[in-house]
């Protein structure tokens, strides 16, 4: 008698869906840059939660990223890119609690550093096949 074994995962679906979550990130990112630069103008209450509130979205979807990388990594082998996702998360929440803590300018410069290691990942994902 032959064994009949599971296919493995395709690499590619999960590629794909890594990449959606990247571009998603990355919408949002730029959507709660926006928020910030009216924050930073004018002192809205309004305009800091919504910014919050997209931080959280941003949180939920850079997990959801890290584990379709997570995912890919398994039959790729390309941990880099793992690693590279795994920080957006952790970079989220320090995020927050800078928010929370009311230190401004330095939640102002880790938002920086957080977009462009989104924009990388974007990038990144991009030349992969």
């Amino acid at each position: 008698m032959s064994a009949t074994t599971e296919p493995a995962p395709t690499t590619s679906s999960d590629l794909a869906r890594l990449k959606a979550s990247a571009t998603v990130l990355l919408g949002l990112i730029l959507v709660q840059l926006v928020f910030a630069i009216v924050v930073l103008i004018n002192d809205n209450a309004t305009m800091k939660a919504i910014h919050g509130g997209f931080g959280y979205l941003s949180l939920i979807t850079a997990l959801i990223a890290t584990w379709f990388a997570w995912r890919w990594t398994r039959t790729s082998g390309a941990t880099g890119v793992l690693f590279h996702t795994l920080s957006l998360p952790i970079l989220c929440i320090i995020q927050i609690g800078l928010a929370g803590a009311g230190l401004k300018w330095v939640h102002v410069v880790v938002g920086v550093v957080y977009l462009l290691a989104v924009a990388g990942l974007w990038a990144m994902l991009r030349r992969r096949n």
